[in-house]
Order: structure tokens, then C-alpha cells, then sequence
């Protein structure tokens, strides 16, 4: 069952010689060790890879979005969802600010909270549309699946949970970060669960097979202590950050080790017992279980380590943290099986305890014996069953869902479940669709081109709405709409078109109206020369009025030597009308006055007069009174000549001229007044300037007349155009009518739906709901802008997953030929990640892939000496591989109804390529040995000494894979099945049927180029003589 080697049969004698010394140094190791060394969980919570890398390009993305919106970079996303089934009340939203009060104030474990339900103008973001549940949308500080964001989603629960809360209502973390921590805590609740089954299983079927405790107590004490050893050296390295660590770790790696650990005490213990039962002493017989048995556990951990170390050469931190710490424990698990399990069988051995069973190998020879008889038909058998079971694989659906990942009611599930209810959508994980520019895009140009992208990407069939900064509740705002700007215009044409009908009578006064204007203007222009020349004649009368007055003027200068003017003389006769008024009144009064002024008047008539008349020189009496008189007044100074007049005149006047003067008294006083008040008047008192301005007057007559000759031409140029605007009214109603219904109808078909459009007029951006929109949709700046899509189809789906790969394409599309042709559109978000992960993860499986079976290829051409048997084994085991992923599929998705999950494969993939290529190389080698007499007594000897073994190895292993189906995680279940029905189709099918029956077929060719050596055909021949072989006809 190997290669001979003394070194190695003297270092199991030693272990063998020194059990004691041995057992001790390991137990000791492996307790100072886990003393000395933190243990592997708390490494892990401390320094768990992330769950992606964060070189891909949606976590980039989501970094790139923080750092334009200055908030610390993290891609731990989730949701706060509060629910009350009742409606949100008053005491709710005092809760709701007391969990955005204390998120805020936790700048330790939060990166930022989005508070939108706070603001009105943002309410129905967060709010459901049953107003039963508000989202609170946060980052945690970290990145999504790391150790830092695991912790924060931790303590941010314990948080959330302090807080007092009104009965009934639910508060749930969930999103993308918290569920990815739920998987992990789940993880970590099925790691214990797990090797306890382990342990469990392969203690009963060790048990079952070797019906000894002792015996079974070696294999158990061997992966006690390997793991008692390995656990603390892994924790170690990633401590140091030399491995990268996470929860696959621990489950992976101790899954593996207890398989491979248990197998190879198994394989020693059946060299030994090969030997015990040819009655070789218990020394010795451990010394050639060590030189038969070492080299090919040597092979066999090369083979796990090789496919194990390629998962160092991928990307994501699964696969990094589950393949090269896996190669170092199954290093350190050989370690102790080459040296322990020899110990323990000295101790044991030297007191008659684990020794071996009667072995009848009869039945394995038969099986052996059928296989080489009817190899065609089953080497053809098997490979149609492999195919057929291979060929349901173009039927996998992979599956990213975390969150069905979850056996258990979770919080971060039960808060999908609660937002699925609530919105009918997974508000709770959205995608972001970065638009970034280099201009500031809060114009109304570069809105509308952002509004026509979100209104592309709202009609991918996937997507349910997209809120962006034209549509921050999911739906277009109303006012941007074309149909809205519409509406508002036909609501004024309409109300202009009331107010028009309502003018019709007004109108047909003003034509009305207009028409006497015109005809009065007419007529006044046919009565305007006969004006002017009124104005003439009376601005004539004036003239010669000024004319009397300057003459007037100039006579009383003249005669009063300047000192008497017009004005004066004016005042003295106006005073005159008083005396004028007494004299009336003396001669009115006194009738003895006026007999002698007329006796006096008779006497003296001609004496009294100026010039003496011819009858007054003839008569001497006149002559003689005249002389009288005129001595007297020069005695009087002429007083007595002017009494004498005045009587004579008083005595003249009739007694009706006496009536007539007192009757014409006020009217001499009132003219007298009002010359008074002309000669006041005249501007500067000045007849020269009251000419100018009569000049004046007649030319403003002349212009007067001309002007009236052209407003009565207007007038009729206005009644024209009037009777043309009563006439126009009634169609300018139609019109407006008109157009009402148009711009309604237009409203009616373009306010929603892909007709919309959009327009937001400058007042617009001074709108409430805008700014407050502004400040969650665009960066500080306004370079970049972010859009929020809503998933109709499950984030976590194929479906999401294949459309997320379409959201920077549409946007581009529908940006062209717009303001934003130039901007650069980036989606991210939970399916972005995934998508981004399963292009990784398909490529870290082709990389490791092809490493892992270059690798195993190699070691198995090394020991095998051969090209074509390895080439032939790998290829059997690859296709084993694609048969037992068929069958998963089959059983997980067609039948229970659960896709695989991503990681299920590639890991599934790097257990069988090396576990399966381990059995099939062990057969092969034992066959190589023994077949230096023929291949068909190879092969029948083969099955005789390897059969129970090797197959007990497989179930062994197989069932500590089915133990991984004893978590609460489900990717563990599917990698647990996957693995184990591998290992049960490669021991049953494959190294029992497949192989042998195809190696009985090539013959020896199978060992080209080489052949198997004369020492082979020497051990062969001895075994032949020992154990004689008979084929069955």
C-alpha cells in the first residue's frame, strides 16, 4: 500500500519505542498551545476576511458615492425598519427619533444615517404605504462582511434593544450588511453543533468497522490531538495576518481534518493489522505499517494541500480563508498521524488490545473478479450514469441570496419579511445608480436629462420606481411634468377666456362710446375755425382794451407829472363811489340844496361858465358877476367858483338821471373791481406781456384746430379698429376654447407614463420638496448625483443580478444626445455586489481550478511514475465532481426548491478533486504494486487488501461532510451534500466500478511511459504465491 522506506519504518519504530514520549510531546503541544494562543473564534471575530474584495468594482462604486457626499466610506449598508401593525402614532415617532438620536450620536459603530421620514417634503420615502412601518436607511462603519461590520451590527442591536418601546411595535436591522452578520452568528452557533456530529458519526461507524473501542480510540485520539494542535497554529497565522481567517475556516478546515486525520489512522491501522495478521510481532508490525503506509499519506496530503493552496491564488476572502489554512491543518494532521497513531498501537498493542479482525476478502475479490469480466459495459454504465448526472448542471441556477441562506428566523430576515409586507417591495435594499459630471447638474437642463434617465431605468422590467431628484417619492413630480405645465396653461387660457366673454358687453359700450367720441370730434372739428376766429376777434378787443390802457397810462403820467398810473387812479375811483354814493344821498335828501343850486344855476349859468358866451359879454350883470366871482376865488383860492358850479350842476341834474346813477352805482363799482382785478392780473403788470400770452392764445388756437383735424382722423382709425376687436372677440373666445381643451387633453395624456417629460421653471428649484430632495440625491457640490432603484424581482436574484449589468448601459443610452451625453453612469448597490461577486467568483473557481488540478496532477505523475494514469484519474474525478454537482442540483433545486448556493461548488471542488483523486491514486498504487504478474491480478488483489479499507476511508469522510448538514446555515447543508454524495458516487462508483473496470480495459498501458519495475514484479509474484487468485469464468 506504498513505497518502501526505511526512513520511514525507523521513525514508527521510534514513535513505537518512545509512545510515551510521543504521546506526551503532542499533548503537551497541543495544550500550551491553546493556552498560549488565542482560540480560533476569537481570532476569526477579530480578524475576519471581508466578504468581497474591495478591489471590485460596486465596492468601489460605493466608496467613490461616500466620498462625494462627505460621509465616511463603509459599504455595510442596512435598514432600521420600526412597524407598528396598528399605524404609526405619536409615541411611534417619538421611538423612531429616539433610534436616529442614538444612531447619530454613535460614531463608533455608524457611518451615517439617512433621516428622510423627519422631513416633510422626504416622509413618503420612508414611510410605507400603509403608513404601518418607517425605513431608516444607515450605514455601519466597515464593509459589508467583515469582522468590524459584524461587530457593529452587534452593538448597534443592543442599542436598538435599550431602548424603551411603546407595545406592539417591532424594531428590526436588516438590509445587506445585517444579514450577512446573521449569517455568520448562525455560522458560529453551527460550529460546535458540527464537529460534535462529526466526532458522533465517526465514532459509531469506527465502532461498526472495527468492533473495539481500543481500536477506535486510536483515530479519535489522533484528530483530537490534530486538531487540539492545528487550531491554535492557524489562529496564530492569521493573528499575524501571515492566513486570512473567516467562519469557513473554522468549518472547512475542521471538516476537512477530521476526514483526513480519521483516514489516515485508518490506512495505518490497516497496515498494521495486514501485518498482525501474518504474525508479525507489534513492533515490527508497526515498523512496516510506517514503511508501506507513509509515503502514501504523504501522496495523499499532497494532493489535499495542492488543491486546498490553489484557493490561495483567488480573490475573495472565502476562498482565501477556507483553501490555505486547510492545507496547513491537513500538514499538521499528518504530522501527528505519522507518530501518534504508532504510539498508541505500541501501548495498546503490547496488552493485546486493537488487534485485527479475520479478514474475508472474498467478497471484494468477487466484486473485482465482476469488474474485470464485464468491464465494457460497466465502464460505459458508469459513464452514462456520471453524464446524465453531470447533464443536470445546464439547468444550475446559482444563488446569492444570504438571506434564504437562513434556516432560522432571523432578525435581518424577519425585517425583509416585515418590509416586503409593508412596501411590497424590498425598500430595505436598494440599488444606487452614480451619475457623476464635471459640472454642477442642479440646472434644469441637466435635471431633465437626469429624470429622462430614471424614467429608462424605471422601465426595466426588474425595477419597481426609481426615486431620484426629480422623482424623490418614486414617481415623477407633478410639477415638472410637461402635462402639469400644460394643465396650469390651460387653466389660465381658461380663466382668460372667461374673463374675455365677460368683457364682450364692455366692449360693445367702448365701440359705442368710441363712435360719439369720433362724432363729437368730427363736429368739433367743423366748429374749430369758427372758434379761432372768436378768439381772434376777442383777442383784437384785447389789443385795443391795452391800447386804451397804455394810452390811458401815458395821458395820466403826463398830466400828473408820473405820479398818478392807471392803477392809482383805479383806486382813487373806486374810493370816489363812496362820495359818490353821499352825494346821491344829500341831493336824494335835501330839497332846499337843490332849489338853490338851481336859482344859482339860473342867476349865474353864464357867469359861472369857463368861457364867458356871447349873451354873458353883452350884459354887463354877467360881466359884473363874473369879475365878482373871480375876486372872490382869488381871496378863496377858487373855492367860491367851484361851490357855485357844484350847485349849479346839482341843480341840473334831473331828478330821474339822479334814479339812473343810483341804479347804475353797482354796476360802476363792480366794474370798477374787476378793471381793478385785470390790471392785476396781467402778468408782471405789464401790457407788453399780456400781449404775448393773447399771441400765444391764438396760436395755441391754430394748433388746437390742427390737433382736433388729427384726433378726429384717429378717432376714426380707432373706431375702425374697435369695431374689428368686438368683431375678433367672439373668435379670440373660440380660440381660447380651444386651446383649453387642447392643453387639458395634453394634460390629461402626458402628466404620467413615458409622455411625461419634464420641465422645472427656475422658481421651481426655491420648492421645498426640491431642496430638501437636493440634499439626500446630490453631492454638496452637485457633480454627482445618486439615484435610488427599487427592486420589483428579489435584490438577491439572477434576475437582479443580470439587470443590474443593464442600469449604467440604459442610463448612458437614454443620457445621449442630452447635457449629461458626457456624464459617467456607475450602478452599486446589493446586486451590483453580487454581480460583481459571481464574476469573481467564476473566475477565482477557473483560476484555482486549474492550479488545483495542475497540482494534483503533478503529485499523482510523481508518485504514480506515470502520465496517463493521472491524466486519466483527474479526468475521472472532474467528471465525478460534475456528476455529484448534477445531483445537487437535482436534489436542492428541483426537488426542495432551494438554488445552490455560490460558494457550494468551488469549494465542493477543491474537497473531491483531492479526496477523490486521494482514494482513486491509493487503488491505483496498490494495483501498480501488484500487478507485476498481469494487471487483471493486480486489480483482483487490489480489491481484496484496499476494498474494506479504502471504502471505510470514504464513508469515514463522506459522513464527516454530511455533518457539516447538522448547522443552521444552508450553503453548509449544500456544501456538506455536495461533498459527501461526491464521496459516496467516488468510493462506490468510481474506485470501485469505474476505475478498475477502465484500467482492466487500457491494461498496462495505463502506466505510459513507464512500466511497472522488476522489484514491483517481485512483490507481485511473492503476493501471488500468497494469496493465490482465481478469475471467474
Amino acid at each position: 500500500m506504498g513505497h518502501n522506506s526505511r526512513f520511514f519504518a525507523a521513525t514508527s519504530r521510534f514513535c513505537a519505542k518512545w509512545a510515551w514520549l510521543v504521546i506526551g510531546f503532542w499533548v503537551a503541544l497541543a495544550g500550551i498551545l491553546n493556552v498560549a494562543i488565542p482560540q480560533l473564534e476569537q481570532t476569526v471575530a477579530a480578524h475576519s476576511a471581508p466578504f468581497m474584495p474591495g478591489n471590485i468594482k460596486a465596492a468601489q462604486t460605493l466608496r467613490e458615492m461616500s466620498d462625494a457626499f462627505g460621509v465616511p466610506r463603509s459599504s455595510a449598508v442596512g435598514s432600521v425598519v420600526l412597524v407598528d401593525e396598528h399605524g404609526i402614532n405619536a409615541a411611534d415617532e417619538a421611538l423612531y427619533r429616539s433610534i436616529v438620536a442614538t444612531l447619530q450620536r454613535d460614531t463608533t459603530n455608524v457611518a451615517y444615517v439617512l433621516d428622510t421620514y423627519d422631513n416633510p417634503q422626504l416622509r413618503d420615502i420612508a414611510l410605507s404605504p400603509d403608513h404601518k412601518a418607517i425605513n431608516l436607511v444607515l450605514a455601519g462603519t466597515g464593509d459589508v462582511g467583515s469582522t468590524r461590520a459584524h461587530q457593529n451590527t452587534i452593538a448597534i442591536r443592543d442599542q436598538l434593544k435599550a431602548l424603551p418601546k411603546p407595545p406592539g411595535v417591532g424594531v428590526y436591522l436588516t438590509g445587506p450588511s445585517p444579514t450577512l452578520a446573521d449569517l455568520f452568528s448562525a455560522m458560529d452557533f453551527s460550529l460546535l453543533i458540527i464537529t460534535v456530529v462529526s466526532v458522533l458519526l465517526i465514532t459509531l461507524v469506527l465502532l461498526v468497522v472495527y468492533r473495539s473501542l481500543a481500536t477506535a480510540i486510536i483515530p479519535l485520539l489522533t484528530i483530537g490531538i490534530g486538531l487540539g494542535v492545528a487550531r491554535p497554529i492557524v489562529s496564530l497565522l492569521g493573528m499575524t495576518g501571515v492566513l486570512t481567517v473567516s467562519n469557513f475556516t473554522i468549518a472547512l478546515m475542521t471538516a476537512m481534518l477530521l476526514g483526513s486525520a480519521t483516514d489516515y489512522a485508518i490506512f495505518i491501522l490497516a497496515g498494521y493489522h495486514e501485518a498482525r495478521r501474518n504474525q508479525v510481532p507489534v513492533i515490527e508490525a508497526i515498523s512496516q505499517a510506517g514503511q508501506r503506509v507513509s509515503g502514501i499519506l504523504i501522496a495523499s496530503m499532497l494532493t489535499i494541500a495542492a488543491a486546498a493552496t490553489a484557493m490561495g491564488f483567488t480573490e475573495l476572502g472565502m476562498f482565501k480563508a477556507a483553501g490555505p489554512p486547510i492545507a496547513i491543518a491537513i500538514v499538521l494532521g499528518l504530522a501527528v498521524s505519522m507518530s501518534l497513531p504508532y504510539a498508541l498501537l505500541s501501548i495498546l498493542g503490547r496488552r493485546g488490545l486493537a488487534e485485527p479482525r479475520p479478514l474475508n476478502d472474498r467478497r471484494w475479490r468477487r466484486i473485482g473478479s465482476t469488474m474485470i469480466r464485464r468491464s465494457g459495459v460497466l465502464v460505459a454504465a458508469s459513464l452514462v450514469l456520471l453524464l446524465g448526472s453531470a447533464t443536470v448542471l445546464t439547468t444550475f441556477r446559482v444563488n446569492f441570496d444570504e438571506n434564504a441562506m437562513q434556516l432560522d428566523d432571523t432578525e435581518s430576515s424577519v425585517g425583509y419579511e416585515k418590509t416586503y409586507a409593508h412596501w411590497g417591495v424590498n425598500e430595505a435594499a436598494p440599488e444606487y445608480l452614480i451619475v457623476s459630471a464635471d459640472h454642477d447638474m442642479r440646472n434644469t437642463d441637466d435635471l431633465a436629462a437626469l429624470d429622462r434617465v430614471a424614467g429608462r431605468i424605471a422601465g426595466i422590467p426588474e425595477i419597481a420606481y426609481v426615486r431620484s431628484m426629480t422623482r424623490p417619492a418614486g414617481k415623477q413630480l407633478p410639477q415638472t411634468t410637461i402635462g402639469y405645465q400644460a394643465g396650469v396653461m390651460a387653466e389660465r387660457l381658461g380663466d382668460a377666456k372667461s374673463q374675455v366673454s365677460k368683457a364682450v358687453p364692455d366692449m360693445h359700450r367702448l365701440d359705442s362710446g368710441t363712435a360719439q367720441l369720433r362724432d363729437g370730434a368730427a363736429s368739433a372739428v367743423t366748429q374749430i375755425p369758427q372758434l379761432v376766429s372768436g378768439i381772434r376777434q376777442v383777442t383784437g378787443l384785447a389789443h385795443e382794451v391795452l391800447d386804451g390802457y397804455q394810452a390811458a397810462g401815458s395821458g395820466l403820467s403826463t398830466l400828473t407829472d408820473g405820479t398818478v398810473d392807471v392803477r392809482s387812479a383805479l383806486a382813487d375811483l373806486a374810493s370816489s363811489t363812496g362820495l359818490l354814493d353821499a352825494a346821491l344821498q344829500a341831493i336824494d335828501g335835501n330839497a332846499q340844496v337843490a332849489d338853490a343850486g338851481r336859482l344859482v344855476s339860473s342867476a349865474l349859468g353864464s357867469a359861472l361858465s369857463p368861457q364867458p358866451g356871447p349873451d354873458c359879454l353883452l350884459n354887463p350883470v354877467c360881466s359884473r358877476a363874473r369879475a365878482d366871482i373871480a375876486d372872490l376865488d382869488s381871496i378863496s383860492n377858487g373855492a367860491v367858483s367851484r361851490a357855485l358850479l357844484q350847485a349849479q350842476r346839482l341843480s341840473a341834474i334831473p331828478q330821474v338821471t339822479v334814479e339812473k346813477v343810483r341804479a347804475a352805482e353797482p354796476a360802476i363799482r363792480d366794474a370798477l373791481a374787476t378793471l381793478q382785478k385785470m390790471v392785476a392780473n396781467l402778468p408782471g403788470g405789464s401790457p407788453a406781456q399780456a400781449r404775448v400770452q393773447l399771441t400765444e392764445l391764438v396760436r395755441g388756437a391754430d394748433q388746437l384746430s390742427a390737433g382736433m383735424t388729427r384726433l378726429a382722423a384717429g378717432l376714426d382709425q380707432v373706431k375702425g379698429g374697435v369695431d374689428r376687436v368686438v368683431d375678433m372677440s367672439g373668435q379670440l373666445t373660440d380660440g381660447l376654447g380651444q386651446a383649453t381643451d387642447y392643453l387639458t387633453t395634453l394634460s390629461t395624456h402626458t402628466t404620467g407614463g413615458p409622455a411625461s417629460g419634464f420641465y422645472l421653471p427656475p422658481q421651481g428649484f426655491s420648492d421645498p420638496a426640491f431642496r430638501a430632495a437636493q440634499d439626500l440625491l446630490f453631492s454638496p457640490d452637485g457633480k454627482t448625483a445618486r439615484m435610488l432603484v427599487i427592486w420589483k424581482v428579489n435584490p438577491y436574484s439572477a434576475q437582479a443580478l443580470d439587470a443590474s449589468r443593464a442600469l449604467a448601459p440604459a442610463a448612458t443610452e437614454a443620457a445621449a444626445g442630452t447635457s449629461l451625453q458626457t456624464a459617467r453612469f456607475a450602478s452599486t448597490g446589493l446586486a451590483s455586489l453580487s454581480a460583481d461577486m459571481r464574476d469573481q467568483v467564476w473566475h477565482d473557481f477557473a483560476v484555482y481550478g486549474i492550479v488545483a488540478i495542475l497540482g494534483v496532477l503533478l503529485v499523482l505523475i510523481v508518485l504514480l511514475r506515470s502520465i496517463a494514469a493521472p491524466a486519466f484519474m483527474v479526468a475521472v474525478v472532474t467528471l465525478s465532481f460534475a456528476a455529484a454537482s448534477g445531483f445537487s442540483v437535482l436534489v436542492w433545486q428541483h426537488i426542495i426548491g432551494i438554488d445552490v448556493d455560490w460558494s457550494v461548488f468551488p469549494v465542493s471542488f477543491m474537497a473531491l478533486i483531492a479526496v477523490g483523486a486521494d482514494y482513486s491514486m491509493l487503488f491505483a498504487a496498490r494495483i501498480r504494486e501488484e500487478s507485476g504478474d498481469g494487471m487483471i491480478r493486480g486489480i483482483m488483489r487490489s480489491f481484496g487488501s484496499t476494498g474494506s479499507v479504502i471504502t471505510t476511508a470514504g464513508i469515514v469522510f463522506a459522513l464527516t461532510m454530511f455533518a457539516l448538514m447538522s448547522g443552521r446555515v444552508i450553503n453548509l447543508l449544500q456544501i456538506g451534500f455536495t461533498i459527501g454524495i461526491g464521496l459516496i458516487i467516488d468510493i462506490t462508483l468510481v474506485r470501485t466500478v469505474l476505475v478498475p473496470a477502465a484500467m482492466a480495459m487500457i491494461g498496462n498501458r495505463i502506466w505510459w511511459p513507464s512500466k511497472p519495475t522488476a522489484a514491483e514484479g517481485h512483490a507481485a509474484t511473492t503476493t501471488a504465491e500468497r494469496d493465490p487468485v482465481t478469475v471467474d469464468a
